[in-house]
């Protein structure tokens, strides 16, 4: 069981290991919040061996944000099962960003205060740039969270 909690978005790749000496087969479940009592499949079962490459191709960008938990189940031909466990938090809001000062087209000129929100429930951080002109084709770094 994993522990990790992993924050992710739209297309994910999920991969990890499905194998037995004797492996019947195997499939990923998501489920809502971090012990969830009814699980969906991602896909269908599936019957390869794989080692630590791409087990499936999961999008997300229906679903609700907030804590997730994926599981993979694995069986083989004597009917033993193990399963493992991965908490998520799935984020598909756009960050939200308001510059506030200076106002749109302001002319300005030494030094200024750069006013401005962000908002998102999975804040990392920001990065505030300043391009020369109508259309910058080169944007230089003031500051970076």
């Amino acid at each position: 069981m994993v522990n990790e909690r992993w924050i992710a978005s739209g297309q994910i790749t999920i991969q990890g290991t499905a194998a037995d000496q004797n492996l019947e087969s195997y499939w990923l479940e998501y489920g809502s919040g971090l012990n969830p009592a009814v699980w969906q499949p991602i896909a269908g079962i599936s019957t390869s061996l794989v080692r630590d490459a791409v087990l499936e191709e999961w999008d997300t960008s229906r679903l609700a944000g907030g804590e997730y938990t994926l599981r993979l189940t694995v069986t083989d031909q004597a009917g033993l099962s193990s399963e493992s466990r991965l908490k998520l938090i799935l984020d598909n809001q756009q960050a939200g960003a308001e510059l506030m000062a200076p106002s749109q087209n302001q002319c300005v000129n030494g030094q200024i205060a750069i006013i401005g929100t962000t908002n998102d429930q999975n804040f990392k951080g920001y990065r505030v740039e300043l391009g020369v002109g109508r259309n910058p084709d080169n944007w230089q770094v003031l500051t970076q969270l």
